[in-house]
């Protein structure tokens, strides 16, 4: 727990997901020659298009729960510190309720960027 107040997640992660969905949608316009309908319903453009969905929702996930959650538990901590270093019954209840959350969207969050990339990868061969 000691240190953890001061972790700080930078911003750019942010940003970073932020711009590889707009890459990836730029991309995804490119190969589906303007969203067409006759391509989109190829296996190599259902493919393609769940991968996609799959990134988003991933990016809405993280942006939504597992940003917020994250921030909250680093603002807990920062809490404990200045109070002296131990928690209360309440907040070490709200830390366990994070962590038990947190893991349980990250978990989420991992299996849609899997997907996505299972998508993005399949849609070439198919």
């Amino acid at each position: 727990m000691q240190g953890f107040g001061r972790v700080r997640i930078s911003p750019a992660l942010g940003v970073a997901a932020v711009l590889t969905v707009i890459a990836g949608a730029l991309m995804y316009w490119r190969v589906s020659a303007g969203l067409n309908t006759v391509w989109l319903t190829t296996r190599a453009g259902l493919a393609l298009t769940g991968g996609s969905i799959a990134g988003i929702l991933a990016l809405l996930a993280g942006a939504r729960i597992t940003g917020p959650g994250l921030d909250r538990r680093i603002e807990l901590a920062r809490e404990i510190e200045a109070e002296g270093g131990e928690a209360t019954a309440e907040q070490q209840a709200e830390i366990e309720a994070l962590h038990e959350r947190l893991g349980r969207f990250m978990r989420y969050d991992l299996v849609l960027m899997v997907l996505a990339v299972l998508g993005m990868a399949a849609h070439r061969y198919l």
